[in-house]
């Protein structure tokens, strides 16, 4: 069955490079195995004594299972790789048996897949917890364009539309697509596209007829005609030290780029209140550097970041969404700021390596915003204001 189907300019510019990878996507997290692979991995164990040896205690059944996608898990070895990582970091269960015989989530990955009801259209991203994806996503000076094609409906969807006609959901399509041509702007420097984001969500949660959703997004636009003050407030430095220690001193992950860089913040940038405050005035505009010297590069990503999370509306709480959004954006500057001070610029490498350690480490880790979130809300912090000074 042919669907009308949105994807990125980039997606036709990806392709995996397996052994050629820097990292590699065999390991550092769990792999879900879906119910029909995992019967045919069964099937193969009965065929002969090799076979059942290959396959047999790494594959296991997921007795918590919630869904046909996660039936079953593949063994993580003690350096927390899957099982069938030979020591080329290739796939045994290519090599024995063809692509054809990786499980779903093997298949997709770095993609990911969305249905949106109310228009009758599938969308196919991109994830930057992938480096070759990041690259690709960052783009080559040229800003992410998106493409409207025929293709098969996809069957691993990781968001669906809700399209409860009292639900701001109903409107989910459109008001990312506002959101994309808000970060897409000209007049704009990058944070002030951001706080124009957060703007626009307060909008959104104040609004209490749904129905008026369209015009409000209609007279929204009218920003990207003609350029706005936007008003700044901003927090103590006290808030803005703490809550950069919070975020560098949460997550501990097994990626090894990751902590190298959490450990050049926390040296360069996170030494003392003082010297963080001088940084951050010091490169206060890092983001736009950045973006100079690899033209939308930092935009695409969060171009990117809306369009794959299905942004604002996953979940329906704009409030934690926004929030992740600017953490998200937040912890990759801190980075860049303490590269840019380490080696007096940022290669094109860094900046890839940033993006993807990032999405590595914390794409798939709801356990590390959670903890944040709740200390936002103990300070009496959260709400899409605060969020925006962040930024």
């Amino acid at each position: 069955m042919k669907i009308k189907t949105l994807k990125p300019s980039y997606m036709d510019e990806f392709s995996c490079i397996a052994d050629s990878c820097e990292d590699t996507c065999c390991g550092g997290w769990g792999i879900q195995v879906d119910k029909k692979t995992f019967k045919e991995y069964n099937k193969l164990k009965k065929k002969s004594k090799k076979d059942k040896d290959f396959f047999t205690n790494n594959i296991i059944k997921n007795n918590h299972s919630k869904n046909q996608f996660d039936f079953g898990v593949i063994r993580l070895d003690v350096n927390g790789n899957c099982a069938f990582l030979n020591n080329d970091r290739l796939c045994s269960i290519v090599l024995e048996y063809g692509a054809d015989a990786l499980c779903e989530t093997c298949k997709k990955f770095p993609r990911q897949f969305s249905y949106y009801k109310s228009s009758n259209i599938q969308e196919v991203s991109l994830s930057s917890a992938c480096p070759e994806a990041t690259r690709k996503i960052i783009g080559n000076n040229k800003k992410i364009s998106f493409n409207v094609s025929e293709e098969n409906k996809f069957n691993l969807l990781s968001y669906v539309q809700n399209n409860d006609s009292s639900s701001l959901d109903l409107y989910a399509f459109e008001i990312r697509m506002t959101i994309i041509k808000i970060l897409q702007s000209e007049l704009y420097l990058l944070k002030e596209k951001i706080q124009l984001v957060g703007l626009l969500c307060n909008k959104l949660i104040k609004e209490k007829n749904i129905h008026f959703v369209p015009q409000l997004l209609i007279d929204f636009e009218s920003v990207l005609q003609t350029k706005i003050n936007i008003p700044r407030e901003s927090l103590n430095s006290k808030f803005s030290f703490d809550l950069m220690q919070l975020i560098i001193s949460t997550k501990r992950s097994t990626n090894i780029k990751f902590n190298s860089y959490i450990k050049d913040v926390s040296e360069i940038i996170g030494i003392n209140e003082d010297e963080f405050n001088k940084m951050k005035i010091e490169l206060k505009d890092i983001d736009d550097k950045v973006n100079d010297i690899y033209k939308f590069s930092l935009e695409n990503y969060l171009v990117n970041y809306v369009y794959k999370n299905n942004f604002p509306m996953k979940n329906n709480d704009l409030v934690y969404n926004y929030y992740l959004f600017v953490i998200h954006f937040s912890l990759i500057k801190l980075m860049l700021m303490a590269q840019f001070k380490k080696n007096g610029g940022i290669s094109k490498d860094t900046l890839v390596g940033v993006i993807y350690s990032v999405g590595r480490a914390l794409e798939h880790d709801s356990k590390y915003f959670i903890s944040i979130i709740s200390e936002m809300k103990i300070q009496n912090l959260y709400s899409i204001q605060h969020a925006m000074l962040i930024n």
